[in-house]
């Protein structure tokens, strides 16, 4: 496969491929270089269990809100220019809009049964970080 296929990929695919690139990586650092930290198998199986069953959630819950945005769009006030300086401003906006909801899931009980899945595992490391809701 030349670079040319490989780009002409999903961005998602290319993802996918990179984090268990990653995951294949640690791994090696953990066992082979003795590297800091264990591998708990069942902690990573479920953390790889969760991450899939999230996706058809996810999925739904995109649909969901496509269908209502699109609803809203006939009453918009302004549009985005697409710009580099837009696309930047809009990345730390959702860094930001993360951040939040992830201290909300810390202090609020509902958000925290969600949440709770990512903080199970004793050991912290890729395929555990799957299990994010």
């Amino acid at each position: 496969m030349n670079v040319q296929q490989v780009m002409d990929l999903p961005i998602e695919l290319i993802s996918i491929g990179l984090f268990f690139s990653m995951m294949v990586i640690e791994l090696v650092a953990i066992f082979v270089f003795r590297a800091k930290g264990t591998y708990v198998a069942k902690d990573s199986a479920l953390g790889i269990f969760l991450g899939l069953m999230s996706l058809p959630a996810n999925a739904l819950t995109a649909f969901i809100t496509f269908g209502l945005l699109s609803l809203a769009m006939p009453f918009q006030v302004a549009s985005l220019p697409l710009n580099w300086a837009m696309f930047a401003l809009c990345l730390v906006l959702d860094d930001l809009r993360f951040y939040v909801h992830h201290r909300i899931a810390h202090r609020c009980r509902w958000v925290w049964a969600m949440h709770v899945v990512h903080h199970s595992s004793q050991q912290y490391n890729l395929s555990v970080a799957l299990g994010q809701s």
